[in-house]
């Protein structure tokens, strides 16, 4: 909710200064594509949305989500791993959501924003489920094999 109401925010009130300064945080993820570091990448990620939270001018969206950025970070890994699409995937959205946010069109922005974490959210929870089926297979496993001897 709250990074789509930054991006809505941000589209009301600083689409000038994202015109301006916005490019710099695509070229940056575009490098953390590039180069192919994980670390790179969540940080790139970490500054697109921090920008945004910005140009929102609520400083409220910023100290809400701040305790939350570890925990995010985490997440991002997670979304990240083993896709090799995945990296240029979020920066074609980050793309789109500048996009609105310069054109001032706050609805799309959240829109975009919105479906944006979602998705990822998303494949975080498909993954965590995947890893937790794993795990619990495997203690079906030993059980079966103690129960066995």
């Amino acid at each position: 909710m709250l990074d789509g109401l930054a991006a809505r925010l941000a589209a009301e009130r600083g689409s000038e200064r994202a015109k301006s300064e916005g490019p710099a945080f695509l070229e940056l993820g575009r490098a953390a594509v590039k180069s192919g570091s994980l670390h790179d990448q969540i940080e790139a990620d970490m500054k697109f949305h921090g920008f945004l939270n910005e140009l929102s001018g609520n400083p409220l969206i910023g100290e809400t989500t701040a305790p939350h950025w570890p925990y995010l970070r985490r997440v991002m890994g997670e979304v990240l791993r083993d896709d090799v699409q995945m990296p240029q995937t979020i920066l074609q959205e980050h793309v789109a959501i500048l996009d609105a946010v310069i054109a001032g069109d706050g609805a799309l922005a959240e829109t975009l924003s919105r479906k944006h974490i979602s998705r990822a959210a998303n494949i975080f929870i498909q993954r965590l489920q995947a890893q937790h089926d794993a795990s619990e297979e495997q203690l079906r496993q030993r059980r079966t094999r103690i129960i066995q001897r």
